[in-house]
């Protein structure tokens, strides 16, 4: 438990655009390696998805990069050793999507008339699913399995966008289009005080278009704090190594993007130091108790010292910051070893602010390292921080170039970084947890047919607080599977089998030392089991 935060991780930012392509190849492979499980365990190729996940894990190397990266951008070995990195994350981008293709069987008619929602993960699911611009469907009036009519939109980008309910755990729904004359109205205007859903109220800083109110269903305060910073997804561009006064961007331009029954969103446009452009997205769901942010930043190449930070200030009065880790939360100070880093940290998909009564779990899908309270990089000028005040503000540190060898000089062009803030009453790890994961895992449409029986898995997953986070194949039969329990009391898991029951055993990481299972397993306090199916 706890963790000792690593001095070096803020590599990641000086290629921010491969570093947040690559997170998303390690989450799809997982979803791969479950649906090639669970559909076709025999034909399960594994040397490509070791090769996959080599290429994943060479990107993540920090040690790729020349040793006059910095002093001689230009030169010739420094540009060979840069492509030779960014390689790894793009031939792993392309590997990992077309594995995800293969494990789910599609139905390759001209016109679509149906499609399955997947859902890779251990629990039930209900959420938005974005069907592309280049899906040839029969209709935009979606039924589904029940014949129950439900609401779509087209958005602005041509894509489909509905809400699939009630998505079960590692398995499908089908839903099916037809043609309809009828569109949907387009409602909603801009005032002081708009709602961009019934259930959420958003205003923006007139300065910068930060949020400075932000108010949930159930949750009748303001979420959004303007005493230090102007609001929530403030952007602050720091010239040079010292961040004693960080640029906030220009008077932005704010406009309605989607205003349909599904999707509302309002797009903030502009002028910011350090980037040809700005561009951030704040998006709402019909029904769904969050908010998602997308940024893009069109980046300038500059070769001298910088970094780009958004903040995310919030109120919630006395809260505590929690972190998430690959297997694990902690809290600053309180978790770390003596000795760990202070000037920033690496969250693995979720960081939660909560006091007894409420807070939010923020999610960061594309960039992992945040500051708290304050910019407190680069340490070279600033120097090193020996303690992490009690604070609400998380400070996302997307882009730097503050190393001075094997890292890139600059970079530039479009990036984008996605966020999405969820309220709740007390912290609840479980629950966090699991809305990391769903932000990184997004549901997966898959065009069927009606001919063929919709998607269900061999077992069902009974449990209270534990989740499976991998499931891949040992050999043509035996399944592999990982459990974790977040949570603060043991769990108790066990398994129903929907056809022919299989023997379960504990393992170790690999599948081997098996000893034969009680039909009850428990998982311990953030405990992981590994569980092998024969």
């Amino acid at each position: 438990r706890g963790d000792f935060t690593g001095y070096w991780e803020d590599g990641a930012g000086s290629s921010a655009r491969e570093s947040a392509i690559n997170r998303g190849s390690a989450e799809r492979l997982m979803q791969a390696e479950t649906f090639w499980a669970l559909n076709m365990p025999k034909i399960f190729p594994k040397e490509r998805f070791d090769e996959t996940w080599q290429n994943v894990l060479l990107y993540s190397e920090h040690t790729w990069g020349s040793w006059n990266s910095i002093s001689e951008p230009h030169a010739e070995f420094t540009i060979q050793q840069w492509e030779t990195k960014k390689s790894f994350a793009a031939t792993a981008a392309k590997q990992s999507q077309q594995l995800l293709i293969e494990a789910i069987p599609m139905d390759m008619a001209e016109t679509i008339i149906s499609i399955d929602i997947y859902n890779s993960n251990s629990w039930e699911r209900t959420d938005l699913v974005v069907l592309p611009k280049n899906f040839y469907l029969r209709g935009d009036r979606i039924k589904d399995d029940s014949n129950n009519f439900i609401q779509s939109q087209r958005l602005t980008t041509g894509e489909l966008v509905f809400i699939a309910e009630n998505v079960p755990a590692l398995g499908a729904k089908r839903f099916f289009f037809e043609k309809s004359k009828k569109r949907e109205p387009q409602t909603g205007e801009v005032n002081d005080q708009f709602y961009i859903q019934n259930h959420i109220q958003v205003n923006f800083a007139e300065e910068t278009g930060a949020i400075d109110k932000l108010e949930f269903r159930d949750y009748p305060f303001n979420f959004a704090s303007s005493d230090n910073f102007y609001g929530l997804n403030d952007y602050y561009y720091v010239d040079g190594r010292m961040p004693d006064n960080p640029q906030s961007n220009s008077k932005s331009d704010i406009r309605i993007k989607e205003n349909g029954p599904v999707v509302k969103s309002y797009i903030i446009k502009s002028e910011a130091p350090g980037c040809k452009s700005l561009t951030r997205e704040i998006r709402t769901i019909k029904g769904i108790n969050r908010i998602d942010i997308i940024n893009n930043i069109d980046k300038s190449d500059i070769l001298t010292p910088e970094s780009v930070h958004f903040v995310f200030p919030f109120n919630i009065p006395d809260g505590n910051v929690r972190i998430s880790n690959a297997w694990n939360y902690y809290q600053p100070e309180v978790g770390q070893l003596a000795g760990s880093n202070k000037n920033f940290f690496s969250a693995n998909r979720w960081v939660d602010v909560s006091n007894e009564n409420y807070g939010v779990t923020w999610v960061s899908v594309d960039a992992p390292l945040i500051e708290l309270d304050h910019i407190t990089m680069d340490e070279i000028d600033y120097g090193w921080v020996d303690q992490v005040p009690q604070t609400q503000t998380i400070i996302s540190y997307v882009m730097n170039n503050y190393w001075e060898t094997n890292y890139k000089a600059s970079q530039s062009g479009e990036v984008t970084f996605r966020y999405s803030i969820y309220p709740h009453r007390e912290f609840d790890p479980v629950q966090s947890e699991k809305w990391g994961v769903e932000q990184c895992q997004p549901l997966i449409p898959v065009a069927s047919s009606r001919s063929t029986q919709v998607f269900t898995s061999d077992f069902k997953f009974n449990s209270t607080s534990s989740i499976i986070t991998s499931i891949k194949p040992i050999g043509e039969k035996a399944l592999l599977l990982r459990l974790y329990n977040p949570s603060m009391e043991n769990d108790n898991v066990g398994f129903e089998w929907q056809k022919e029951s299989r023997e379960i055993y504990i393992c170790d990481p690999s599948g081997n030392n098996i000893e034969a299972a009680e039909e009850t397993i428990q998982i311990p306090v953030m405990g992981i089991v590994n569980i092998l199916f024969k």
